[in-house]
């Protein structure tokens, strides 16, 4: 992600990056001069992280898109907006996501950890391949990154959070499943 092609204002399209390593990447490629879009949720820590962000590009240019992985709607509605801004899309870092959430269902009926690390990213980047098949035909290639942790394997205190995980998964196959 770092490299030479940063200088010559490649777009960089990352989620999740209003603190931890998200934010490092944003800000790291910023000053590198590449292009950032930044997808988070709406919010004052969004609007404060594009602020740093901002301030440490060298020369690219840093867009904030609203996009909450806890809705499907919003993803839609975020990719419909990188396709009108139009711009090729080198990297698609998908950074976002959440751990250790309470057994509940987004809107849309999923767990909102599958949800949010997993199905919400893979729409995201469906949407977005128009613009990652643009820059590979313009530059020879584009990337997608799918950053990910262990913490699908640690033990709650109920000792339920893999069953409950995989548990989610089943419910998807259902015929009567929400449709993505």
């Amino acid at each position: 992600l770092y490299s030479s092609a940063a200088s010559d204002v490649y777009k960089r399209q990352i989620t999740g990056c209003t603190s931890g390593t998200g934010l490092a990447l944003a800000q790291g490629l910023a000053t590198h001069g590449a292009d950032i879009i930044m997808l988070n949720r709406p919010s004052s820590r969004a609007t404060a992280a594009a602020e740093k962000v901002k301030e440490a590009s060298t020369r690219g240019d840093v867009t904030h898109v609203d996009c909450d992985f806890m809705s499907l709607s919003s993803v839609r509605a975020a990719g419909a907006e990188l396709n009108e801004i139009g711009k090729p899309i080198d990297v698609l870092v998908n950074n976002a996501g959440v751990m250790l959430m309470p057994d509940e269902a987004t809107e849309d009926g999923f767990d909102v950890q599958m949800q949010v690390n997993h199905l919400s990213q893979f729409l995201l980047t469906s949407l977005a391949w128009p613009l990652l098949r643009s820059a590979a035909v313009q530059n020879g290639q584009a990337r997608v990154v799918n950053h990910s942790s262990e913490a699908r394997t640690m033990v709650t205190g109920d000792g339920r959070i893999q069953e409950r995980y995989y548990l989610s998964l089943i419910h998807i196959s259902e015929p009567t499943r929400p449709r993505l």
